[in-house]
């Protein structure tokens, strides 16, 4: 079986994806189609002059108001944004303005930590309905997890970018929510550097877990891992994950590449020209010197011999 990401995995999950394989038709004994993983997580602060309201308004395609900085932010016009949910803890009903404006609020320090964000890819393999419920579903395990509010936006690609880039922006609030809907204390177990690996690890588990559910549901082979390589017992080079600026990168770079060709093209149409201008002109010339040369011709035809008398007009 051809992979495009290999990974060994243990032998009695590869029987269990594959029930109806005999012993005798059984591909090569431990490989699988690995679709790509990818979860990461940043935070948004003051120090770096971030706002948790415009992060989001950006995410959403929304247009909100920023009451600390009293900004007004509008994306409404940017596209790529099929879905957008915010999940609260305690039954809450609060518009994505109230969220971020609360989170905002809660932080007094001017180097807070207003929000934190946790992007992922969706697999491409699966339609963009089960997509979007794959990423709710982890929004969902993350407010039962830490108790604090989940603004969940999935984009597709644009025009200009990868259409197999169908991607989650998952915002989180820092703090718990409480049931009064106002921020309380903070989501420790996430800012300490012992645990919040640990939790953040959790994530990878759990969305790995419920994607190659889904893709086994579809009928699909392809699995994806949340392990590293090293983990994986794969003695291979991992990759770097590009993102919209290595994109936008290749985008530039294929962009000046057209460019210089279109430049030659055009230098090379203008050598053309002027040699068919040229030719034109010798052609010209040519037709000139034969129409000459014809006409001379004919006058030396007409002239009567050296000595000959001149006809006689007849009376």
């Amino acid at each position: 079986m051809q992979t495009s990401f290999a990974c060994v995995l243990p032998e009695a999950e590869f029987k269990t994806a594959q029930p109806t394989t005999t012993k005798a038709q059984k591909p090569p004994p431990h490989r699988r189609r690995m679709a790509i993983f990818h979860l990461s997580v940043k935070v948004f602060s003051r120090t770096a002059g971030h706002s948790a309201v415009a992060a989001a308004c950006y995410r959403s395609g929304e247009r909100m108001t920023d009451e600390k900085a009293m900004t007004v932010y509008d994306f409404t016009r940017r596209g790529g944004v099929v879905s957008k949910t915010l999940h609260l803890p305690h039954g809450l009903t609060l518009s994505r303005e109230q969220v971020w404006n609360e989170a905002e609020r809660a932080e007094t320090r001017k180097n807070s930590t207003v929000a934190r964000e946790c992007e992922i890819s969706l697999p491409m393999e699966l339609d963009l309905k089960t997509q979007i419920s794959l990423a709710n579903e982890l929004g969902l395990y993350l407010v039962e997890k830490h108790g604090c509010g989940i603004d969940v936006n999935v984009h597709q690609p644009t025009r200009k970018n990868d259409p197999r880039n169908t991607h989650a922006h998952i915002l989180l609030t820092t703090r718990r929510f409480n049931s009064d809907g106002t921020l309380g204390e903070k989501c420790r177990e996430l800012d300490a550097a012992k645990t919040g690996s640990l939790e953040i690890s959790a994530w990878r588990e759990y969305w790995a877990m419920i994607c190659n559910r889904e893709l086994q549901r579809a009928g699909l082979e392809t699995r994806i891992d949340h392990r590293s390589l090293v983990d994986q017992g794969l003695h291979l080079v991992p990759t770097i994950h590009e993102g919209t600026e290595a994109n936008a990168g290749m985008r530039r770079a294929f962009n000046e590449a057209a460019r210089a060709d279109n430049r030659e093209a055009a230098e090379l149409d203008e050598a053309i020209k002027e040699a068919l201008r040229e030719r034109a002109h010798l052609v010209a010339a040519q037709i000139v010197v034969d129409a000459t040369a014809r006409a001379q011709a004919l006058h030396h035809q007409e002239e009567p011999p050296a000595g000959a008398s001149p006809a006689t007009p007849m009376a």
